[in-house]
């Protein structure tokens, strides 16, 4: 994980707290980068980036209170991860289905 701020070390362990819950879903090799700042209004600006060797995704929350900027941004990257998540493994059965076929056509099991 990067942490492009100068958070508390209570704000950096609760973010790293964050990251254990969507940890699973990580693409292997990937990285993670977060920044959390506040903006000329106190409102706190969070941003989760992962970033993988096929791409990146990023999700940005804001809100008054500077652990629920961090959560709503964890939820809405965990949302993409598990959307991505479910994608793939919808693609990896699919290949074996459409493998199984055509080892069964060859076979002449099928016409």
């Amino acid at each position: 994980m990067t942490n492009k701020n100068n958070s508390s070390p209570e704000v950096r362990a609760f973010i790293y707290q964050q990251l254990n819950d969507i940890e699973y879903l990580l693409p292997a090799g990937s990285s993670v980068n977060v920044s959390v700042s506040p903006d000329q209004t106190k409102t706190f600006r969070a941003q989760i980036e992962v970033v993988g060797p096929d791409g990146a995704i990023s999700s940005t929350a804001m809100n008054k209170d500077e652990y629920a900027a961090i959560v709503a941004a964890k939820r809405d990257i965990k949302t993409q991860l598990e959307f991505w998540a479910n994608v793939s493994g919808d693609e990896s059965e699919e290949e074996v289905r459409n493998a199984i076929l055509k080892a069964i056509k060859e076979k002449n099991y099928l016409n």
